[in-house]
């Protein structure tokens, strides 16, 4: 019956010392429970603190273009918006107690790099024309590199600010640049729906 016990109690103690990771440094011979020889089994005064399962961090690491000494810097500029009327694209007004609050989500990339960059202004209370200054959210000029013979395409899109609800279309435009030999400029403006937009491309 003494011997019965002792290999209960032995089976639980090492048990509890399986579960907590830790095996027994001594395992009792059948001849030693029968002669009731104790036997210390080492169990550990606090849990590990190493979890068993590792959440996984997803980073994103910006995108760095390789530096080519071949390719030139292309500045590209943010103008001008002139909405006077405060128009959405669908010909609606912004809001019908106030103006338009615009903001501008930018758009660019070239024909060798195939990367897309987007970068969004700071958005801008009750204006119905806005000329950029040097710091929009982001610098103006901002750039990209490219050989020459590529094309630069610039998408603009504005967006009117809504406390209530969705932000909604002012305006789209789109814009083009072939680059060229140092000196070389250009200004776009697109006039085609109730909001216009300029801006200006120089290598």
């Amino acid at each position: 019956m003494q011997t019965a016990i002792c290999l209960v109690g032995l089976v639980t103690l090492a048990a509890s010392a399986m579960a907590v990771g830790v095996l027994p440094r001594h395992l009792l011979q059948q001849d030693e429970v029968a002669k009731n020889i104790s036997v210390t089994i080492p169990i550990p005064t606090q849990l590990p603190t190493t979890p068993r399962t590792t959440r996984v961090i997803i980073t994103t690491t910006p995108y760095v273009p390789v530096y080519d000494p071949t390719h030139t810097t292309v500045r590209i500029k943010l103008d001008r918006y002139h909405n006077p009327s405060h128009t959405l694209s669908d010909g609606s007004d912004c809001e019908w107690f106030n103006g338009c609050d615009p903001y501008f989500n930018i758009l660019y990339t070239s024909s060798h790099d195939g990367h897309l960059y987007n970068i969004t202004t700071s958005k801008n209370d009750n204006l119905a024309s806005i000329a950029f200054g040097i710091h929009v959210g982001f610098p103006n000029p901002f750039s990209i590199r490219a050989p020459v013979g590529a094309t630069i395409e610039v998408q603009v899109t504005a967006l009117d600010e809504d406390l209530v609800g969705s932000d909604e279309l002012i305006g789209m435009w789109s814009f083009y640049f072939v680059v060229g030999t140092a000196g070389k400029s250009e200004t776009k403006k697109d006039a085609s729906g109730p909001a216009q937009f300029g801006l200006s491309f120089q290598v």
